[in-house]
């Protein structure tokens, strides 16, 4: 045996007690587990199901196709108007750095969640 192991007690772990070095008791790092709710807290009480509410609309049935048609105007406006004039202005990379940057600009506030 080496010198540390003659010196320890038998039937004792790693660190002179029972269990091998591990610390005694609770979980690692002390205190209380993580998780779980306080004491005497309740879950928010649940809407009743039933059908969605309907979107309202001032113009009838068509509303959602006029904004449809016109982000499509303009996108082709963009694309072929008002893009070329930019381009002839600051030269053809700035055009398709600036027509990028908008564009995406555009995308992100099309697709945002509501």
């Amino acid at each position: 045996m080496s010198g540390a192991q003659a010196r320890r007690p038998a039937g004792k772990g790693a660190a002179g007690r029972p269990g091998g070095g591990k610390p005694a008791g609770g979980p690692p790092g002390g205190g209380k587990p993580m998780g779980g709710k306080p004491p005497g807290a309740k879950a928010a009480p649940r809407r009743a199901a039933g059908p969605p509410p309907e979107p309202s609309n001032d113009r009838g049935g068509a509303g959602i196709a006029w904004g449809r048609w016109l982000a499509i105007g303009v996108i082709v406006l963009a694309v072929l108007v008002i893009l070329p004039v930019i381009a002839a202005v600051v030269g053809e990379i700035w055009a398709l750095l600036i027509g990028t940057l908008l564009g995406g600009f555009a995308l992100g506030r099309a697709t945002l969640r509501r």
